[in-house]
């Protein structure tokens, strides 16, 4: 693993805008921005198509200069594209943070080996958090679901391993792991499981 120096994030305390897709764009982040929001994130884009140069999806990652603390999410499904496009945002755009989703329930995301279905691909993800950390300069903070299917929850264990392959990479590499109360196969559907994200928070660094 590379050891980085990387500039801290905090989440304690702050107010955090998580990314909203069709949501949370420019305009509506700057609103929040001006009702106290401490942190904002972009919408979810997709690792390829950052990689194949489309516009539509750069736009995603822009920031107004009123976001005291911005962070981008990406949908990455491999390791090298993880450290490619990590490059690439290193190199163009302003970031205090890097969001890598393994929530998205969407079907053309999962049938690709992205988003939620990555919650069940240890090494895969593994090897995306490898590549990401080699490749950026600033903190990598992990989006996932309580699982897959309701039963077996999984992200008490995926945050567990993603704990430990983060001190690998030395102070501040993952600072924070944000878990969405439902399965992917629930989609939005039910209510968001808040005691098991309790669970979840109390299981690290034990």
């Amino acid at each position: 693993p590379v050891v980085k120096e990387r500039k801290p994030v905090s989440f304690d305390g702050k107010i955090y805008v998580a990314p909203l897709t069709t949501v949370g764009n420019l305009p509506f982040r700057r609103i929040l921005t001006k009702f106290g929001a401490d942190i904002t994130c972009g919408e979810m884009a997709l690792a390829q198509s950052l990689i194949d140069g489309q516009s539509s999806e750069w736009a995603l990652l822009r920031r107004h200069k009123d976001e005291k603390c911005f962070g981008v999410q990406i949908s990455a499904a491999h390791g090298d594209q993880m450290g490619r496009v990590c490059e690439l945002i290193d190199e163009h755009c302003d970031v205090d943070f890097v969001d890598l989703n393994m929530g998205c329930p969407i079907e053309l995301v999962c049938r690709k080996g992205g988003g939620a279905a990555l919650q069940k691909r240890r090494k895969k993800v593994q090897e995306i958090v490898f590549h990401g950390l080699r490749r950026l300069n600033c903190p990598l903070t992990i989006k996932m679901r309580t699982g897959w299917d309701e039963t077996p929850k999984l992200a008490h264990t995926m945050a567990g391993y993603i704990q430990h392959w983060a001190n690998q990479h030395g102070p501040s590499s993952v600072p924070c792991v944000f878990v969405h109360g439902r399965s992917r196969t629930a989609r939005y559907t039910k209510a968001a499981n808040w005691s098991y994200i309790n669970m979840v928070a109390k299981c690290q660094d034990e």
